[in-house]
């Protein structure tokens, strides 16, 4: 039953019409928090999603589990999808990784099951194109170029004509078509069978026709709404949607820090060379040792762990993004101001590295005090760095890991400086 029966008990005086868009639909629940909020975008998309969980699956029961996942998964990310996001394509990449979480498993189990594999029953020689193509679709579909994907859902599967998918895809008529059409060539080379070409237009007949036609369970609907009634966005009590939140959070940071390493390794091996150019004109100094380069190589993989323990713990506790942006931020300040401590003298007592006098290091940190404040107290600020507004907490971790690194740092100095007393003999 493609249809589901409107739920009248849950609907609220501020639920949308079934007409509005989907942008409105999310800020109607992000401002009421009430299931009718998202009732048009479950009536919606439910036969998309639990059709794509079929088709990956095989199980009518996983499906099902995985529909509920992913629309609670919604319901909680929904205040942070930006304006251009395009819902079907974002659903079709959540169902993904739910499935995915689904049905995970371990290395060895995998390459048994990988080994013990029976071979594919052969389709009967008058099987549907369709029939043939659908367990590979949804591979073949996440191929596809984002734009071109997010076209083809539209309107191969959820038959949206060219205007109001242009109007979603925010953009033209013409070129909404143009991706369409390329979308739909790239699918067909991909789903090509062996010497077997697929028509375009006859995979767009077939995706239009069966793309979104399982059987959805009676009563998913309605449990869906009462789930996402008693989470009213907050972390919700399925296992495989909070797995799928922790994925989701992981993805879109992963890429992040892929990045940001990049270019802090880079950056610290140029700074590094011209430190190393610049102190062999005028003879090598004590700076320069192979021990103090390894020492503060020790120092720097200490403060980035640090900042990762960080990110995990407020990962895992699902901490806002934007707090948990101003925690890290705040983390890496503080890494800064520990290894500028800890590597004032020679020494390795953590009294002399906090009270040995330098009016220098005294105005550089005043200044870094008052402009990380300004950051913190500022909205404005705080809006442009993307930062949350729960400062007092992201201030008390900081803290709490500047100690930590700082104490860390000067007993990994002192261990450093015996052991090289204990390798190195005394002279005479």
């Amino acid at each position: 039953m493609r249809d589901q029966p409107p739920n009248h008990a849950l609907e609220a005086p501020g639920s949308p019409a079934p007409g509005t868009s989907d942008r409105e639909c999310l800020e109607s629940w992000a401002s009421h928090r009430d299931a009718a909020s998202l009732q048009t975008l479950v009536e919606r998309y439910l036969v998309f999603v639990h059709s794509s969980a079929l088709r990956r699956t095989g199980d009518a029961a996983q499906a099902a589990e995985v529909t509920r996942a992913v629309f609670l998964v919604l319901a909680r990310r929904a205040r942070r999808l930006r304006k251009k996001t395009v819902l079907a394509g974002w659903l079709f990449h959540v169902t993904a990784v739910a499935c995915r979480k689904l049905k995970r498993m371990g290395r060895l189990r995998q390459l048994w099951h990988w080994i013990s594999r029976q071979p594919r029953p052969s389709l009967p020689s008058d099987a549907t194109l369709w029939t043939r193509l659908a367990p590979q679709m949804d591979r073949a579909l996440e191929r596809l170029r984002t734009k071109q994907r997010n076209a083809v859902l539209l309107c191969a599967f959820l038959n949206h004509d060219f205007s109001s998918a242009a109007k979603v895809l925010r953009t033209s008529e013409r070129r909404g078509e143009k991706r369409v059409g390329r979308g739909m060539k790239k699918l067909a080379n991909r789903l090509r069978k062996r010497r077997a070409p697929v028509d375009p237009d006859a995979l767009a007949a077939a995706c239009a026709t069966e793309g979104c036609a399982a059987t959805v369970p009676e009563g998913l609907s309605l449990d869906i709404l009462q789930s996402m009634e008693a989470s009213r966005g907050q972390r919700p009590s399925l296992k495989l949607a909070r797995r799928t939140l922790n994925t989701l959070a992981w993805l879109r940071w992963r890429r992040r820090v892929v990045i940001g390493w990049a270019t802090v390794s880079v950056l610290i091996v140029i700074l590094g060379v011209i430190a190393v150019y610049i102190d062999s004109r005028s003879g090598y100094s004590r700076l320069f040792s192979e021990g103090v380069i390894a020492r503060g190589v020790s120092q720097g993989l200490a403060a980035f762990a640090l900042l990762a323990v960080l990110f995990l713990a407020g990962a895992y506790l699902d901490v806002p993004e934007n707090d948990l942006r101003g925690i890290v931020y705040l983390g890496l300040v503080g890494s800064i101001v520990a290894m500028i401590f800890a590597n004032r003298s020679f020494g390795t007592s953590l009294r002399q590295a906090l009270i040995h006098r330098n009016q220098v290091l005294h105005l550089i940190l005043a200044g870094v005090s008052a402009s990380t404040a300004m950051i913190l107290l500022i909205a404005p600020l705080r809006a442009l760095l993307h930062l949350g507004s729960c400062w007092q907490a992201q201030l008390a971790s900081a803290l709490a890991g500047t100690i930590l690194v700082l104490v860390l740092l000067k007993r990994v100095k002192a261990i450093a400086a015996r052991l090289q007393r204990q390798v190195v003999p005394c002279q005479p």
